[in-house]
């Protein structure tokens, strides 16, 4: 399975769903790629969408993207 790191942008462009990306949210639930996240990737969804969206809207988000079976952790590391 393809595994993808979503930008907090084109996530928040995929969760509308009037928007031409929301097949990609689809997708997604359908558990038909992996989610990437980091612990900053994480924080940083928070942070815009409780700027973005409703407080209930932001929660489940959240919640959805924290326990899902297709979202994996990986932290970065560099090699200098």
């Amino acid at each position: 399975m393809r595994e993808i790191v979503i930008d907090t942008n084109a996530m928040l462009q995929m969760l509308g769903s009037r928007t031409p990306y929301h097949f990609l949210w689809k997708k997604f639930l359908d558990e038909e790629y992996v989610l990437c996240v980091s612990t900053e990737i994480l924080l940083e969804y928070e942070e815009i969408f409780r700027e973005k969206a409703a407080p209930m809207i932001s929660a489940m988000f959240m919640r959805v993207v924290q326990f899902s079976n297709n979202v994996v952790r990986k932290d970065p590391f560099f090699r200098l």
